[in-house]
């Protein structure tokens, strides 16, 4: 039976969208086959289709260019009607995203979206989608793509076009974006969070590979850039249920983090004068409080002599000198850094400055040669 036929199979904007000369039968044929097994259409403008064509990759980049070609080519023809509303309102869904994004501007670190192209790591917005679906999408679902790829073309956009290749064609279109090689690196039960890597195209000659979560918090869905490094160890410690396990004991991973933000607190402290105007002109991101990033145990703690308790760990640690020098100061630290009981809670144990500075020291070089990219977390 054909499809146009089969009353079970109902797609009314694909039918409009063709009748209206905005797409062709392949088109539509190739969009058929991929809404069968859903059964209804998942969009309800003329607009949302041609959005979900595009991001299903039905609908390439050039074809949606000289949709928009045409339909600006014969404005004022009745032909044109259904031409013209597909991508105003297209346009419109597109400045909705953006809008979205830039209300969330104000957001932490924790909610940015970051990667690398080539050498340079650039930084974008959070995508935030307020959906309601009973489970957290999947790594490659097509909502996930649109924040990632709406996040590029937030506030952040002259900033990611400044730091392209040279290579780079000077017109950098960022709804051609793609997510390739999609792999989900696991489920945190507790959390709702999908640990997720990918390569970011933008053509043969802009690829990238990106780390993000996608989260399921209260009634809404987050997706959050993360360094891969420190994703691909998170997820890696995951056990076949979902559980992360309580590693960094007897500590735990809130007394590691509480324990080393003491640390470091009182490691800025001797940086001397030259320290105060430089966490001034980082405003609020400067403060101590704000100079982690996630904390990652790699392992139980190992307890030595005199009481001390030697913990390895993955740091994110924003660096304020690098910040003086033109860099973006946001560093990865791996180490031992020991802590000894106090009272109830934790404390830097005495060589944990001489530690600190090792690991501190050793990821500055490892940027300033190239070995490492800074962390890509704001």
């Amino acid at each position: 039976m054909d499809d146009m036929s089969d009353s079970t199979f109902a797609s009314p904007i694909l039918d409009r969208l063709l009748a209206g000369g905005v797409i062709d039968k392949a088109i539509y044929d190739a969009a058929r086959d991929k809404l069968r097994e859903q059964g209804a259409e998942p969009f309800s403008t003329l607009g949302g289709g041609l959005d979900w064509l595009e991001e299903e990759e039905v609908l390439s980049f050039e074809q949606m260019i000289e949709i928009e070609a045409k339909a600006d080519a014969d404005e004022g023809f009745a032909s044109n009607a259904v031409r013209r509303q597909a991508v105003d309102e297209y346009n419109q869904d597109l400045e909705l995203e953006l809008a979205l994004l830039q209300r969330q501007k104000a957001t932490t670190w924790r909610g940015k979206l970051a990667w690398g192209l080539g050498s340079a790591a650039l930084l974008g917005a959070a995508g935030w989608y307020f959906l309601t679906p009973p489970l957290v999408p999947r790594c490659e679902a097509s909502v996930v793509k649109k924040s990632i790829r709406a996040s590029l073309m937030s506030e952040k956009l002259h900033q990611i076009s400044s730091k392209l290749s040279a290579s780079a064609p000077e017109t950098f279109n960022l709804r051609n974006l793609k997510l390739e090689q999609v792999k989900e690196l696991g489920y945190i039960k507790m959390e709702r969070t999908r640990g997720c890597v990918a390569v970011l195209v933008a053509d043969e000659q802009q690829r990238a590979p990106i780390a993000y979560e996608v989260q399921g918090k209260d009634d809404a869905i987050h997706v959050k850039g993360s360094d891969e490094r420190v994703l691909r160890t998170r997820y890696a410690q995951l056990d076949a249920d979902g559980m992360l396990p309580e590693l960094g004991k007897p500590l735990g991973r809130l007394g590691v983090r509480q324990a080393l933000q003491q640390g470091v607190l009182d490691f800025r402290k001797l940086g001397g004068p030259g320290i105060a105007p430089l966490t001034r002109a980082l405003g609020a991101l400067g403060k101590p409080e704000f100079a982690l990033g996630e904390v990652v145990p790699l392992s139980d703690c190992v307890q030595g002599a005199g009481g001390v308790w030697n913990c390895k760990l993955m740091v994110q640690y924003r660096d304020p000198f690098m910040t003086m020098i033109g860099k973006k100061g946001r560093l990865l630290l791996e180490g031992e850094f020991s802590f000894v009981r106090d009272g109830k809670g934790w404390r830097p144990a005495d060589n944990f400055k001489r530690q600190f500075t090792m690991a501190l020291v050793e990821s500055q070089q490892k940027v300033m040669q190239g070995q490492s990219r800074e962390q890509a977390w704001e």
